[in-house]
Order: structure tokens, then C-alpha cells, then sequence
């Protein structure tokens, strides 16, 4: 996967083998998450690994090609083992990039309340990176 930044940090551009010309897509956080999901598309169901997920989307590691533009369903299991299911369209693939999994990048469609509720919980549940920001030292200087 080649991936450019915009000046606008909000959006990326996925080339890969599946889309012959960039598409730019509104990124929202991604979290990195990883948890067993399953990807049906019609009546087949292909089983990956979820990279990481957003309120917009997802990335899904699989051994299986999923054609970019298909229509699919997601399962994800939350930890408290509920289960959320989620449809959306194959946005773009990463295949036979040399130390990189191959997978789908998976845009969400319409969202019920129900499933915006759910998926806000599971998004709530990850653990956010800690910033890497250096703290400031502290000399002992008292302020006056």
C-alpha cells in the first residue's frame, strides 16, 4: 500500500492494485484494535483479523481477496462478548505488499442508533496510546 498525506491531516489516499486512480476518503481517529471478525460478502463468509476500526470504517486483515467495491457485513465481537454487526463497502486492499498482511479497507455505511450506540461503546473500550510528549521538567522553582 503507497499512502500520501494531503495538507489536510484528516485525509490519506489509499492506492492499491483494486483502484487504478487515488480516491480521497475523510478519515476519522482509527484506533488499533486487534480481534477476530468475520467479513461476509453475499453468502460467503471470510474470517480476519481487525487492524483497526473508526466510527467510519475499519481495517480487516484476511487471506481471502475481497474486490474493492464489494458490499459486505462485518461481526465483531465487543470484550463483553456482544456482538455488533455492521455493513459497509470494500473501499480499497493491500495485497503483496512485502511485510504488510494482506486486507480490506472497509468504509461503513449507513449506521442504525442502535449500532452507533454499540459501536460507540467499543470504541470507548479500547485504550488510547499515551501521549509521547516529553513532561516538562520541573526545577523547583517556585512561581511567584
Amino acid at each position: 500500500m503507497t499512502r500520501s498525506r494531503k495538507s489536510d491531516a484528516d485525509q490519506d489516499t489509499f492506492l492499491s492494485s483494486e483502484r487504478a486512480a487515488p480516491r480521497w476518503v475523510k478519515r476519522e481517529e482509527r484506533l488499533s484494535y486487534s480481534a477476530p471478525v468475520v467479513v461476509s460478502v453475499g453468502e460467503r463468509e471470510v474470517a480476519g483479523e481487525l487492524e483497526d476500526v473508526s466510527n467510519g470504517g475499519a481495517f480487516i486483515n484476511t487471506h481471502r481477496v475481497v474486490p474493492v467495491d464489494s458490499a459486505v457485513s462485518l461481526e465483531l465481537a465487543m470484550p463483553d462478548g456482544e456482538k455488533i454487526h455492521i455493513d459497509g463497502n470494500v473501499v480499497w486492499t493491500r495485497r503483496h505488499i512485502k511485510g504488510a498482511e494482506n486486507g480490506v479497507g472497509i468504509r461503513f455505511g449507513e449506521l442504525s442508533d442502535l449500532v452507533k450506540n454499540q459501536l460507540s461503546k467499543f470504541l470507548n473500550e479500547i485504550p488510547r496510546p499515551l501521549d509521547d510528549a516529553e513532561p516538562e521538567p520541573d526545577f523547583g522553582f517556585a512561581e511567584e
